[in-house]
């Protein structure tokens, strides 16, 4: 489903939050 976008979003993510504090415990990124 997400796949067209998800390396970009995947490097928005790792850019932007590189702590992972934006998702705590979930672990899905």
């Amino acid at each position: 489903h997400y796949a067209p976008l998800w390396n970009d979003f995947a490097a928005a993510k790792k850019h932007y939050d590189p702590a992972g504090i934006l998702t705590p415990g979930q672990a899905i990124f």
